[in-house]
C-alpha cells in the first residue's frame, strides 16, 4: 500500500488522477498534511505542474513505468499544444511539452500533427459564432475512470440546480443576441444529462430552444453516457427537441 501525503492543497483530485495512471485505486491512499517518517511526502509551493512532476518522477522510480502522456490527465491535450504554439512557436511548444509536461516525443509529434490538421481543415473560428456548452454535473454513481465534475444528488438538489441553470441560460442567450453572436454548436454534457427525468429534460431543452438562436446551429448534442439512464421516453424527448447526436460510453472498457 502506498500512502501519499500532500501538503498545501485543498483539492487533491487532479493529483489522484495522475497517481491512478500508475497504480490501481485500491493500492494507494492520499492524505492532506504532513507525512509520518518514511511515508511519501509532497508539498505544494504554488505551482501545480511542478507538484505533478514530482509525483510523476517518484512514481516512475517506484514502479518502473514511464507513461507517455506525462503529467497530462483529463481531456483536450491538442488545445494545450495549440495554445503553446500560438504563444511561443512550434519549437518552443515541443520543448515545453516534453520538459514541463513530460510527454514522450512521439506524443508531442502526434499532438502537433493533429493541431496542424485541425488548423488546415477548420481555420480560425468566426468571432461572431460560439459553441455553447451546458453542464449537468450529476450521475447515478461515479465511474472509476471519470475525471469530470460528477455528483450523486437527490431530486430536490437537482431541481435547485436546474433553477439556477435556467437563469443562466436566459442570461447568456439574451447577451449573445444583444451582441450579435450566434451559436453554431450546442452541447449538453456532464456528468450524465440523461440522469435527469424525461420531464426535466423536456423543460431543459425547451428553455434552450427559447433562449438561443438555432438558425445556424450545425451540431446539437446531448450526452447519454450511462446506458442505465437511457429510456425510450427520454430518447423521444431528445429527438422531438431536435438533438441530432448522443454519446454513449463503452462501460466495459
Amino acid at each position: 500500500m502506498y500512502n501519499f501525503f500532500i501538503e498545501g492543497v485543498e483539492n487533491r483530485h487532479e493529483y489522484e488522477e495522475l497517481i491512478k495512471v500508475f497504480l490501481p485505486v485500491d493500492t494507494f491512499s492520499i492524505t492532506q498534511g504532513a507525512a509520518p517518517e518514511g511515508e511519501l511526502q509532497f508539498s505544494f509551493a504554488g505551482d501545480r505542474d511542478q507538484l505533478k512532476r514530482e509525483i510523476y518522477i517518484k512514481l516512475m522510480e517506484l514502479t518502473g513505468q514511464k507513461p507517455k502522456w506525462g503529467i497530462l490527465t483529463g481531456i483536450r491535450p491538442v488545445k494545450l499544444a495549440g495554445e503553446l504554439i500560438a504563444s511561443a512557436g512550434e519549437a518552443a511548444a515541443r520543448e515545453q511539452l516534453m520538459k514541463q509536461y513530460l510527454l514522450a516525443p512521439e506524443k508531442v509529434q502526434l499532438l502537433i500533427e493533429i493541431y496542424r490538421y485541425q488548423q488546415a481543415l477548420l481555420g480560425k473560428a468566426d468571432p461572431q459564432k460560439a459553441g455553447v456548452y451546458i453542464g449537468i454535473p450529476f450521475c447515478p454513481t461515479r465511474c472509476l475512470y471519470c475525471s469530470f465534475t460528477s455528483n450523486q444528488a437527490g431530486a430536490g438538489e437537482i431541481e435547485r440546480y436546474l433553477g439556477a441553470l435556467f437563469t443562466e441560460i436566459d442570461f447568456e442567450g439574451e447577451k449573445m443576441k444583444r451582441n450579435g453572436i450566434r451559436p453554431e454548436s450546442i452541447y449538453i454534457g456532464g456528468g450524465t444529462p440523461t440522469t435527469l427525468s424525461a420531464e426535466q429534460l423536456l423543460r431543459l431543452l425547451q428553455r434552450i430552444r427559447a433562449a438561443f438562436d438555432f438558425s445556424e446551429v450545425r451540431e446539437f448534442t446531448v450526452e447519454a453516457g450511462r446506458p442505465d439512464t437511457i429510456t425510450r421516453e427520454k430518447l423521444q424527448v431528445l429527438k422531438n427537441a431536435g438533438a441530432e447526436r448522443i454519446s454513449i460510453n463503452p462501460q466495459t472498457m
